[in-house]
């Protein structure tokens, strides 16, 4: 081999590690310890989110055990018209005594229900580690709120919605044990048919909720690819 060879050789090499030192950065930067963690960055997004969380509840002043809903990458709006499954999921915990809240992770955003859905359905925008955050924002929104019993919380979430809450529950502590105490308190987290594959950080780590996770699957429930349109798509 001549020198010339053995230098682009070791100038390959280099530049696969330098790009594989890089990954692992990224990852533990913005993955496996997220910023979003810090109680300064906590306080800013859920502040970020407030106009996104609209609470029901029971008649009477509480505080109520409260459930908080996640939606899937298609949002609270249909193609052509406003989707009231959430709604219902509200009125029906309600009905069962619970209050229950729902964040809408597109409203504070500005985005909108087509814009989005094309994007984060597709992976592009906001993958659920990112998302995580507004799933934690949610949740200190409760804490705070007066109407709301922070130790009766449960969070049920759909599809996209899932891998977030998923990759929030797995994340580890920070430190100062804020993150810790939080997801304590937190009963069983409920996910109706989970985005699983890539993306998902949380596959491999421990579950921190206080309640552990349950993952909910439609007995026959299929997905199909989207060029595919004979039959109908389950899921969110």
């Amino acid at each position: 081999m001549s020198p010339m060879h053995r230098w682009m050789l070791a100038g390959g090499v280099l530049g696969v590690l330098a790009g594989v030192a890089l990954a692992a950065a990224i990852y533990l930067r913005i993955v496996a310890h997220p910023a979003f963690l810090a109680p300064s960055v906590r306080a800013s997004h859920a502040q970020f989110m407030a106009p996104g969380m609209a609470l029901v509840t029971p008649p009477g002043p509480g505080p109520f055990r409260t459930v908080l809903l996640i939606h899937g990458c298609g949002g609270l709006q249909g193609v052509n018209s406003p989707n009231p499954i959430m709604d219902e999921y509200a009125r029906s915990a309600v009905e069962a005594g619970w209050a229950a809240a729902i964040l809408d992770s597109y409203g504070p955003r500005h985005w909108g229900s087509s814009w989005a859905r094309n994007r984060v359905c597709a992976g592009l925008r906001l993958p659920g580690f990112r998302r995580a955050a507004d799933v934690l924002a949610g949740l200190d929104l409760l804490r705070a709120d007066p109407r709301v019993d922070p130790r009766r919380l449960r969070v049920a979430s759909w599809s996209h919605g899932g891998w977030a809450v998923g990759d929030l529950v797995t994340l580890p502590d920070p430190g100062d044990g804020s993150f810790r105490r939080t997801m304590a308190a937190v009963e069983p987290v409920i996910t109706m048919v989970p985005r699983r594959g890539a993306g998902r950080t949380g596959q491999a780590r421990k579950n921190q909720s206080g309640g552990g996770q349950k993952d909910l699957l439609v007995q026959h429930d299929h997905l199909l690819n989207r060029q595919d349109r004979s039959d109908p798509v389950h899921g969110a």
